[in-house]
C-alpha cells in the first residue's frame, strides 16, 4: 500500500489509462476526494465510471458536460447529482438491482480500478468497507483478480462496521480524509405529496390496537412516503407492523410515537424487519436509541448498509 497527502498522486492520467473501466462507492461512502480529483483533471479521459447514488457537496465537476465528454457515466442508482446529466444524455442510465452487480463484476471484463473509503485498520490490520458496500466486494476483487488497482480514502469520519472487512494488501494507495459524510436532504411533502399520503392511509392502513392485526409498512424515502406517516400519524391508529428493504427516518418517528409495535409479527419475534438503514447522523443515533430502549430490534437481513437519507423513492 502506498500513502500519499496529495490526491493528485493516485488520480491522474497515468494511473487512470485512457480505456479504464472505475467503480466507485456510493452513496454515505462516496469518496468525495478522489471523485472531485477525477472531475477537475480533464486530462483523465476514455474512462467509464460505474457508481450507484453517488452524494456529497464536493463533486459537481464530475457531471458537467464538458467532462461527460471524456468520462462514461455508468449509473446504477440515480441521485439529485447524477439525475440531470442522464435525463439530458450526458451519461448513461445502467439500470441494475444491488444483488445483480457482483455478478456484473464476474461475468463482465470486470473493473480496472475501484474507489472507496475506508475506516480502519483494527488490531488484525482489516479495513472496513464503512456504511455502504453493496458490490463493493465484489468489484475489488474483481479488479484485483485482473490486476487492477483498489483507491481508497480513509475518512476519520467514517465509522468500523463489522462485516465486510479487506487486508491492508488489497489496497493500492490510500489517502487520508476528514469530512462529514454526505447525506441527501428528503425535502418536506408538498400539498400534492401530502394528498396522496393521505389517501393511501385512509385505504389502506388499517388499526391493529383491536383483535385484527395492523398494517404492516415497506416504503422508503421521499415526498410521498413522508407524507404517508404524517397521515399515519393523524389517523391515530397503532400497533402497525415494518417489513422494509430500507428503514427511513419516517418509520423512526412512527416507532418514537409508539405507533409501531410489531406485536402481530410473532414468526420473527416481534421484531421490526430491515435489509438497510437511511438516516442522517442525528438519526442514526436516535435509532440506536430506539432499538436499545425500546426494545424494538431491527433485524439486519443482510448487513448493516447505512445510507445517508437517500432518496431512492419519490414522487
Amino acid at each position: 500500500m502506498k500513502k500519499t497527502i496529495h490526491v493528485s498522486d493516485i488520480i491522474n492520467r497515468e494511473i487512470l489509462k485512457p480505456g479504464s473501466v472505475i467503480y466507485t462507492a456510493g452513496n454515505a461512502s462516496t469518496p468525495q476526494i478522489l471523485l472531485k480529483q477525477l472531475g477537475d483533471d480533464h486530462s483523465i479521459n476514455h474512462v467509464a465510471l460505474y457508481s450507484v447514488l453517488l452524494l456529497g457537496d464536493k463533486i459537481d465537476s464530475l457531471f458537467t458536460e464538458e467532462r461527460c465528454k471524456g468520462l462514461t457515466h455508468r449509473v446504477i442508482f440515480n441521485s439529485h447529482l447524477t439525475r440531470e446529466p442522464v435525463n439530458k444524455g450526458w451519461a448513461k442510465y445502467h439500470p441494475m438491482h444491488l444483488v445483480e452487480i457482483p455478478k456484473y463484476a464476474r461475468q463482465s471484463d470486470g473493473f480496472d480500478v475501484v474507489m472507496l473509503t475506508v475506516s480502519g485498520p483494527d488490531i488484525s490490520g482489516q479495513y472496513s468497507l464503512g456504511t455502504t458496500v453493496e458490490g463493493l466486494l465484489a468489484a475489488i476483487r474483481s479488479a484485483k483478480d485482473k490486476g487492477g488497482i483498489v483507491i481508497a480514502e480513509r475518512n476519520k469520519k467514517m465509522p468500523f462496521v463489522l462485516g465486510s472487512t479487506i487486508p491492508a494488501e488489497s489496497i493500492d494507495y490510500l489517502i487520508d480524509t476528514d469530512y462529514e459524510l454526505p447525506v441527501s436532504p428528503v425535502k418536506a411533502p408538498d400539498d400534492v405529496a401530502q394528498k396522496i399520503g393521505d389517501i393511501i392511509a385512509e385505504l389502506y392502513i388499517q388499526d391493529g390496537s383491536g383483535k385484527k392485526p395492523g398494517s404492516t409498512l415497506q416504503y422508503g424515502i421521499g415526498e410521498v412516503p413522508e407524507a404517508v406517516t404524517n397521515a399515519i400519524i393523524k389517523k391515530g391508529v397503532k400497533d402497525l407492523g415494518i417489513h422494509t428493504e430500507l428503514f427511513s427516518g419516517a418509520m423512526r418517528r412512527l416507532i418514537e410515537q409508539n405507533i409501531v409495535s410489531n406485536k402481530w409479527k410473532k414468526s420473527v419475534n416481534f421484531a421490526v424487519s430491515s435489509i438497510f438503514l437511511a438516516e442522517n447522523q442525528k438519526g442514526m443515533i436516535g435509532c440506536t436509541i430506539i432499538v436499545r430502549c425500546k426494545v424494538v430490534r431491527v433485524i439486519i437481513l443482510i448487513r448493516y448498509f447505512v445510507l445517508q437519507h437517500i432518496q431512492i423513492w419519490s414522487r
